[in-house]
């Protein structure tokens, strides 16, 4: 995988706990292959949150809503890797966690097969075919509509619909999602989003550990350069590196509300 390569496009500075920072969208020119492989990001702009050393960059087209999520510390890796990463959409715009994407599925998704000698009487063919659903439910994403009382799991390579995807590259756990615009689609009670020309995007890092990467100071989202180097009117005149860190308070959840980009 090759290095990944940022240019000083824009900044952003704010507070982490309880703030949410209005971002803009890039059109994507050709639909993002969601595989956990950012090669495809090397040239869009990115926000990174000092306080949670995650790093995000968003994409759209007339149909889906691109994401990528940058987590540089070892600690918080090893935690997401273990747990998963959750994700709420707002069609609105705004902080509600009605829609909640996990992935990967996991235990969530995991069936008791052993109970009751259900596995024992599946013929060989049958096991085959169960473990290779049940493993597709295992790697998949889980999305729940809390307003319709729905939840479902995709596969995460789906060729339409959710996606998503995670790799480590150049220390960076890097994940990748793909959100239908059109999510009255797949659940019958949640809004189109982008109606009001933006999306609410949440990122849960609270809970995932007791001590949170950064300052103490609070944080701030800023652009940021190539790896090794600092992004430009970061703050304080400290030489930091643009993800990872030291140990210091528990950390927030992350909020933003993305301004969604026109066809060009």
């Amino acid at each position: 995988m090759k290095p990944i390569i940022c240019t000083f496009l824009f900044i952003v500075s704010f507070v982490l706990s309880g703030c949410k920072e209005e971002v803009r969208s890039t059109w994507a020119q050709s639909p993002l292959k969601i595989d956990g492989d950012i090669e495809e990001w090397k040239d869009a702009p990115f926000v990174i949150f000092e306080d949670g050393r995650l790093a995000l960059s968003v994409e759209n087209d007339s149909a889906y809503l691109y994401l990528a999520c940058r987590i540089g510390d070892a600690t918080l890796q090893r935690m997401i890797d273990r747990l998963g990463l959750t994700l709420w959409v707002d069609p609105e715009g705004e902080s509600s966690e009605d829609l909640e994407i996990h992935f990967p599925a996991g235990r969530s998704a995991e069936l008791r097969l052993s109970r009751g000698g259900f596995w024992d009487n599946l013929t060989e063919e049958q096991k085959a075919r169960t473990s290779k659903q049940i493993e597709e439910m295992r790697t998949g994403i889980l999305v729940y509509d809390k307003r319709g009382v729905e939840s479902h799991v995709y596969p995460s390579r789906s060729a339409r619909g959710f996606a998503a995807g995670a790799a480590m590259s150049n220390g960076l756990l890097i994940y990748e999602f793909r959100i239908p615009l059109d999510t009255q689609k797949f659940f019958s009670r949640a809004g189109a989003l982008g109606t009001q020309g933006k999306v609410g995007i949440g990122v849960k890092l609270s809970g995932l550990r007791e001590r949170q990467i950064g300052s103490s100071s609070g944080g701030s989202g800023r652009a940021i350069g190539p790896p090794g180097r600092r992004g430009r009117g970061g703050g304080g005149g400290e030489n930091r590196p643009p993800i990872g860190g030291e140990s210091g308070e528990r950390t927030s959840d992350v909020w933003v509300s993305v301004w969604l980009a026109g066809a060009k």
